[in-house]
């Protein structure tokens, strides 16, 4: 009997392993074909350089790049052979300054009795936002709009928001932000307060006349560069001072602080670019006798 069935025994298992090679054949080409379409799909994206989530692939690719050259170790072990390195410098250099405004500064414009006032104040962190409308409020309490654009950055990356603030969709944060941004200034909010006058200016005049505010009102302010700076502490004897005065104070970005005790210690900052050389020149004058300590990193207004 066994005999007799071994034959249908046989074509039933032949029949049953052909089936699941088909299946295994068959999910081969799926993900073959997946992996195919996925591929075009990515040069294509490359090639047209269409934006994911507001950034393009181009983008997110030169962006990471950028980090990573700009968080490159500018120093040696031994930091006073340490040498400046140009190519690097130059990709970075839009990560190693910003414009900005020093002090708040308000301009008025009236466009068929309507009050357009901008209100433009620097930033130093997210709370600030919120700071700068509440006292746009106290200021200019009553209005009926309260319009704002800002620009700040935190950690290399700039952070962007508007508000229309109840005006037509797209007639006041937009191109609040525009002129901030074709400006290339950063760390900086503007708040237009309006006043209506009775007479609607329609969507284009709105549009201008916030636009032009605006762009008044940066006219009137006073744009300074802040750089990302090293600040350090140098200590040397009284012997160098005269010399290390006339060669090297006026390179420094900041001088915080300068201490007379047995030896003179200088609390400065300068831009990290120049620290390097500065570092090689001072062991030169001195004699390697004098000291640098690093302290921290920030941004302050460019020398």
């Amino acid at each position: 009997m066994i005999l007799f069935r071994y034959p249908v025994l046989c074509k039933k298992f032949s029949l049953h392993v052909v089936s699941h090679y088909r299946i295994f054949l068959l999910s081969l080409l799926i993900i073959r074909v997946v992996r195919f379409w996925c591929i075009i799909l990515l040069l294509y994206l490359i090639v047209i350089d269409t934006p994911i989530n507001g950034k393009s692939i181009i983008g997110l690719f030169s962006r990471w790049e950028q980090q990573v050259n700009c968080s490159y170790s500018y120093f040696a072990q031994d930091q006073a052979s340490a040498r400046y390195k140009p190519d690097i410098w130059k990709e970075c250099e839009k990560e190693m300054f910003f414009y900005t405004i020093s002090d708040s500064i308000s301009f008025e414009l009236i466009e068929k009795k309507s009050r357009f006032i901008c209100i433009l104040s620097p930033l130093i962190e997210p709370q600030d936002v919120e700071d700068s409308l509440q006292v746009a409020g106290q200021r200019f309490p009553g209005a009926r709009h309260y319009c704002f654009a800002y620009r700040l950055r935190q950690d290399g990356v700039i952070m962007e928001r508007c508000s229309d603030d109840g005006e037509p969709s797209g007639t006041a944060g937009s191109p609040i932000l525009n002129v901030l941004q074709k400006r290339e200034l950063e760390n900086i909010i503007a708040v237009v307060v309006r006043y209506f006058g009775g007479t609607l200016l329609g969507t284009g005049g709105l549009v201008r006349a916030y636009t032009q505010v605006v762009q008044s009102a940066v006219k009137e302010a006073r744009i300074v560069s802040q750089e990302y700076s090293q600040k350090i502490l140098i200590t040397l004897d009284y012997s160098h001072y005269g010399s290390f005065e006339q060669r090297f104070l006026k390179s420094l970005n900041q001088v915080s602080n300068i201490e007379y005790a047995d030896r003179i210690s200088i609390e400065a900052w300068i831009a990290l670019e120049k620290l390097p050389r500065f570092m090689a020149e001072v062991d030169n004058l001195t004699g390697g006798t004098a000291s640098i300590e690093l302290l921290g990193k920030g941004f302050v207004p460019r020398c």
